[in-house]
């Protein structure tokens, strides 16, 4: 019932006190396990699911779930067990281009990017013309930090298909971290030809202008931007908030971020920008209280 309500924290409770009077009951495991999962308790849902699959271990379902917590805590081989991908499998078929991109996907999740790099090499190399697996290896590539094999993976797709919008935006964000702004307008340029109503092409207006020191049209830039998004995102907000503040414009700079702060409490980087605001201003009590807020929100803060 508490689980069909969607209230995951009475149902994890509901299932933990079933577990006290008899540990070894299947639905109660699997329940606490499925609630855990949902609230982020990574480690109670290992302990609960496992000792559920050990009495089901033809749960396909559930074993899919247990994969993405051993995913999620960064347990790449047990996730890929879970799921199915043994070392057996993988000897048979060291190739299969499925087996790889799970194994990539799976990389990725668990925050193991130099491996997906490899993995999604392997599937590029075995098909160098599958933009598919192009973009895999570009987003690995990115996620590890490199920017020389970003730059390569979105270079290869546009030789391919000089159309390719995505590429084309990625290759212009690549372009503005990297300071080559003219070579971030022209692209940028082409992009809002064909597509004039795009927010990410306002927000990354936004941050070319203010790249190039003009706060007013990089403000105007963030405020469209955020004027064609049914929900305002923190890319856009939190670099407007900054906009404003270096310009001085400190009120708009308050209105903005407690407009964004109203609708995402537990946004910490917003919360860290208004206790900056507050220590400028020498509001030592409101400052803390919001840096208490943080430590509650991220206790390793």
């Amino acid at each position: 019932m508490a689980l069909r309500r969607g209230t995951f924290q009475d149902a994890e409770n509901y299932a933990v006190q079933a577990l006290d009077r008899a540990p070894d009951h299947a639905p109660s495991l699997l329940i606490a396990g499925s609630a855990a999962f949902a609230l982020g308790h990574d480690e109670l849902a290992d302990k609960h699911l496992s000792a559920y699959l050990a009495a089901h271990p033809d749960d396909d379902e559930t074993r899919r779930l247990y994969g993405a917590v051993m995913t999620r805590m960064g347990r790449s081989a047990e996730a890929l067990r879970a799921i199915g991908v043994t070392p057996e499998l993988l000897r048979e078929n060291p190739n299969h281009p499925v087996l790889l991109r799970v194994i990539g996907q799976v990389h990725m999740v668990a925050g193991n990017p130099r491996q997906a790099v490899d993995i999604s090499s392997r599937l590029v190399e075995r098909d160098p013309d599958s933009l598919e697996d192009r973009y895999r290896l570009a987003g690995a590539y990115e996620a590890a930090g490199d920017q020389a094999g970003l730059e390569r993976q979105l270079t290869a797709i546009l030789d391919a298909d000089l159309q390719n919008g995505i590429a084309l935006f990625n290759l212009a964000r690549l372009r503005v971290e990297q300071r080559k702004l003219d070579a971030a307008k022209k692209m940028l340029a082409q992009l809002q030809a064909a597509n004039p109503e795009a927010a990410p092409l306002f927000e990354l207006e936004g941050r070319i202008a203010t790249l190039e020191r003009r706060p007013d049209d990089a403000i105007r830039a963030y405020q469209t931007a955020i004027s064609h998004m049914a929900e305002p995102n923190r890319d856009m907000t939190l670099p407007l908030v900054r906009t404003q503040w270096n310009k001085g414009d400190h009120d708009g700079a308050l209105a903005t971020l407690r407009g964004w702060l109203d609708r995402n409490e537990a946004d910490v980087a917003g919360r860290a920008l208004l206790a900056d605001y507050h220590l400028h201003k020498e509001q030592l009590a409101p400052a803390i209280a919001e840096y208490e807020q943080i430590v509650a929100l991220e206790p390793r803060n």
